[in-house]
């Protein structure tokens, strides 16, 4: 038999247990906080040790428990990777966020409208520094008081980009008015210049940017030789489209308006030259009838690029009829060639 001693120094022995390990999960649970604390502690500076090994100096590191924030300014796109690339890799990290700069942009963009008084340009370039010459670039070319820019910093710029857009500055001065669109390694350039000269010299010079893998498209009019120009534009855009109306009237179909629009384009690019609108219909029907159709159709035509900015004064609705076909009136698709409306350039 267990003694009254025995028993009473047991019960006080798992009563020192019981009271030992309460005292023990009372520091556990008082010392969560500290180590809460300390683990966003921790990861901040093992991350910090490993970005300096590396020689990154600009990195700063945010911990919020195990959640990391990475913040500064990269010198490059490269060493904005690597930081990034070894904060991921540091063990204990959570969700990773990426508030460093430069940002990386795609597509990467710039845009600069000129109108012969005013440049707007738009878009981004890669560093504060780049930023800051490009905009002095711009300063002395057309004034500062000429130039609004709505540039922003970002990184992922194309090859040679700094100096391919500088180059495309200087060149849109020499038009009279004009637009650079960028898009990544595509350049569009629409204008107008004084001569085909000067035109052929800055076609030249931002294709040597072919070299770079950039291609070019431009729609440059020289006013040298603008009714020509638009003329052709006019053919080649009315053979590849006609312009729609309802059947039997001279209401535009509201498909034709695109077509329309890109007509206007073309008529604002030869501002002194005078434009026919000849319309003609296919050899169905009575002379009188198709005379008066064309001829509704033609002034439609005319109402409707008025619409988009051309001046009436500058042209004029003939109603031709079934006159100078096209094509055979022996078949459904060449009556459909035949009822047309042409724009014809005749200068000032």
């Amino acid at each position: 038999m267990i003694s009254n001693t025995e028993h009473t120094k047991k019960r006080q022995h798992w009563q020192i247990t019981l009271l030992g390990l309460l005292l023990l999960s009372l520091v556990f649970v008082l010392s969560i906080p500290y180590f809460v604390k300390r683990i966003p502690q921790q990861l901040e500076q093992s991350i910090q040790t490993r970005l300096q090994q590396h020689n990154i100096q600009w990195a700063i590191v945010e911990a919020t428990g195990r959640n990391v924030t990475l913040k500064g300014n990269a010198p490059t796109i490269e060493a904005h990777d690597q930081a990034f690339h070894i904060a991921q890799q540091t063990l204990g990290v959570g969700e990773l966020t990426d508030r460093m700069t430069p940002r990386i942009i795609n597509p990467y963009t710039m845009s600069l409208a000129w109108n012969g008084k005013k440049l707007i340009i738009k878009g981004f370039i890669d560093s504060k520094a780049n930023y800051n010459t490009f905009l002095n670039h711009a300063f002395e070319q057309y004034g500062k008081n000429n130039v609004t820019s709505k540039l922003t910093i970002g990184g992922g710029q194309p090859a040679h980009w700094k100096t391919m857009v500088t180059s495309v500055l200087t060149e849109l001065h020499k038009l009279e008015k004009g637009t650079i669109e960028i898009t990544n390694q595509s350049i569009y350039i629409a204008g107008i210049t004084p001569s085909s000269v000067t035109r052929q010299t800055l076609i030249k010079t931002i294709k040597g940017f072919e070299q770079y893998q950039y291609a070019l498209e431009s729609h440059i009019v020289a006013l040298d030789e603008t009714d020509k120009i638009c003329q052709e534009k006019f053919n080649t855009l009315l053979q590849q489209q006609h312009i729609l109306f309802s059947a039997g009237n001279a209401i535009v179909s509201p498909k034709s308006y695109p077509l329309l629009d890109k007509l206007a384009d073309i008529a604002a690019l030869c501002p002194k030259a005078n434009i026919i609108a000849a319309g003609y219909t296919d050899n169905q029907g009575n002379d009188e009838h198709n005379i008066k159709l064309s001829q509704a159709r033609a002034k439609a035509t005319v109402s409707q690029l008025f619409q988009r900015g051309i001046s009436l004064q500058r042209m004029t609705a003939i109603g031709y009829g079934k006159k100078n076909p096209i094509a055979t009136n022996s078949t459904e698709q060449g009556r459909a060639r035949n009822r047309r409306i042409e724009l014809i350039v005749k200068g000032n």
